[in-house]
């Protein structure tokens, strides 16, 4: 702040005094005159700081514990209406602080992400990359695959590298004896499985990996990443079914990284003899390393392509989900000639939880995480 010493200052006061003086013979001349409407001193208020980013995730999670006066006060500070039953407050409130925190996360990084990590790195910390292998019989419809092996990679989105890994294989419950075609193809022997823990073992042995490395509760953002939907969807949501128990709530939700990949680099061809895996690394310049249909060497190679995908700063994002539908219509599977479109109509049949597709803005306001399952649930068992 400059001192009374200061010329410029000094010189702005003299200004100001010549053109007060000015002001006051002008409103000698005419009684009708008033001084303060032609020159008011405002003083200066600084602008209220609105909610954090932090601040509005805090909010957003708290609505269904506040009291009625919390959310009519929420509903003023927000220029929401309060109109309505409880339930409708929370709804509108929800929906605004939802567009507020995305406005946020799209102003961060000036569109160009995190220096470190790029467009990815704004939404997440770590990816897991999982391709599970399963029981199977040559060409069956609908066969009821359970999963027999369950690997997972750890990527540091940052680092844009592999971290770590687990794998296990899986006892199956229904088809104990494995197909010598199964065999043949996964490369997974009838001994690995008699001696592997249950599925539920297993299951709780990954969450208890994901902890350790800090992606449980309260921990780092994290995604589960697929190559398609069948691997979470399908195989995961099936194993689950036969070994009577929900999906857990962080696997309802993935990112599909072949869709992704496909608005990027291009559509991949089905029928070239090879997995499309091995199509996707070699539309980037890879090479597939490993045995192909291993599980644990398919998420590896994954990895590659999802870290090739973030060194081109590609934005990875949910894109995927699973929740129940209600009134949810089903194809025929008997006026589809394709067998891989009859068998994903016979599982739409099969499945309770269906699966949808996830919108960016959805993603962004974390819409994507309202459980209609739980409601449907609920209304299910009453």
């Amino acid at each position: 702040m400059a001192n009374d010493d200061d010329p410029k200052k000094a010189k702005e006061n003299e200004e100001l005094a010549r053109y007060l003086d000015k002001l006051t013979i002008a409103s000698n001349d005419d009684p009708k005159f008033n001084l303060k409407h032609v020159f008011q001193r405002v003083e200066y208020k600084k602008q209220a700081r609105g909610p954090s980013p932090a601040e509005l995730k805090k909010l957003i999670s708290s609505l269904d514990a506040m009291t009625g006066k919390q959310l009519i006060q929420l509903c003023v500070e927000h220029g929401v209406s309060q109109a309505g039953p409880r339930k409708k407050q929370i709804a509108r409130l929800d929906k605004c602080l939802r567009a507020k925190y995305a406005r946020h996360v799209n102003s961060l990084g000036g569109g160009g992400g995190n220096r470190l990590g790029g467009k990815t790195a704004k939404h997440f910390d770590y990816l897991v990359v999982m391709d599970f292998e399963c029981t199977c019989e040559e060409v069956i419809l609908a066969y009821p695959h359970e999963i027999i092996e369950f690997p997972a990679v750890l990527i540091d989105v940052q680092q844009r590298k592999i971290i770590d890994q687990f794998r296990s294989f899986v006892r199956p419950k229904l088809n104990p004896i494995l197909d010598p075609f199964c065999i043949r193809f996964t490369h997974i022997t009838q001994s690995a499985v008699d001696n592997a823990p249950q599925f539920h073992e297993v299951v709780m042995a990954f969450q208890q990996w994901l902890i350790t490395k800090g992606l449980g509760p309260g921990g780092h953002r994290f995604a589960f990443v697929t190559d398609g939907p069948h691997d979470l969807w399908k195989f995961f949501q099936h194993t689950c079914m036969v070994n009577d128990f929900e999906v857990p709530h962080d696997f309802r939700h993935f990112i599909n990284i072949k869709k992704i990949f496909e608005m990027k680099y291009g559509h991949i061809e089905k029928g070239q003899g090879k997995p499309a895996i091995e199509l996707m690394l070699q539309r980037v310049g890879i090479q597939f390393e490993g045995t192909k249909h291993c599980g644990l060497d398919d998420s590896i190679n994954i990895a590659k392509i999802v870290i090739r995908m973030l060194e081109d700063n590609v934005e990875l994002r949910i894109n995927q989900r699973m929740t129940r539908v209600k009134n949810f219509t089903t194809i025929d599977s008997e006026l589809i000639n394709d067998l891989g479109r009859k068998d994903h109509a016979e599982w739409l049949k099969k499945l309770p939880l269906k699966l949808l597709s996830v919108k960016r803005d959805d993603f962004i306001t974390e819409t994507y995480l309202q459980c209609e399952s739980c409601d449907e649930k609920e209304e299910q068992d009453r």
